[in-house]
């Protein structure tokens, strides 16, 4: 039994198609979601997004959004989402050392909370990278 899943971000439709289960953290926790799940809309944090279809698993980098499960169809927006395989290493470590640098070095132009949720869009990015090149 599988269910239908729309990944859309505010650039691009990312996947559309049906799917055996996801697994999704939100502002309440990680959830795995299987067919015929309760409706639900729940805000969606900085993480993994993975999604499992006759065992195939495709990883994505979701950066909040929020999620509604419906009867025929559960729907993410995401703010920001990326694939595993789009994902340049080089460029997210630079990006997780600018972070920590202007959280380890505040300057009165950077926002703490902003250098915050940087680096855990950079530490997600990066976890998602590994988890798809650890099962490649």
């Amino acid at each position: 039994m599988s269910f239908h899943l729309k990944v859309v971000a505010i650039d691009r439709l990312l996947f559309e198609g049906d799917i055996d289960k996801m697994q999704v953290t939100t502002t309440d926790g990680q959830l795995t979601i299987l067919p015929n799940h309760i409706p639900l809309v729940s805000v969606l944090k900085i993480a993994p997004l993975i999604i499992e279809h006759e065992g195939e698993k495709k990883y994505l980098a979701i950066s909040g959004g929020y999620m509604s499960i419906q009867r025929h169809e559960t729907l993410i927006v995401a703010d920001i989402a990326e694939w595993a395989h789009e994902i340049d290493r080089d460029r997210v470590e630079e990006a997780e050392q600018r972070a920590r640098h202007a959280i380890e070095h505040p300057l009165e132009y950077v926002d703490p909370a902003v250098a915050e949720k940087e680096l855990q869009k950079a530490i997600n990015r990066l976890h998602v990278f590994d988890l798809y090149h650890k099962k490649a």
